[in-house]
């Protein structure tokens, strides 16, 4: 589940550990996903923390199928829209 739902949410521009458990609540796709669970915000980040290095290949195949597909310019290009970076402790988006 967890690794589905980074991906479903990478793939949507949600890169917020709190906005993404806020989906999870209110939007049906993340309803989807989750199923019965219901992530907290620091099990998501911690997820993504943990697991950074394991996913780096999952999403470049993600982005080499879909460049297959053609649902983005070529398997090489970065995606479009907003980067998933965390932002430094103490800022404010």
């Amino acid at each position: 589940m967890m690794v589905t739902l980074r991906v479903y949410t990478y793939a949507v521009g949600v890169c917020s550990s709190r906005k993404i458990a806020a989906a999870c609540e209110r939007n049906l796709a993340f309803r989807v996903i989750r199923g019965g669970d219901r992530p907290d915000f620091r099990t998501l980040s911690d997820f993504r923390k943990i697991h950074t290095a394991a996913l780096k290949p999952l999403f470049l195949e993600v982005l080499r199928v879909a460049g297959e597909l053609g649902w983005s310019g070529s398997a090489t290009d970065p995606p479009t829209g907003p980067r998933c970076a965390p932002m430094p402790r103490g800022t404010k988006p």
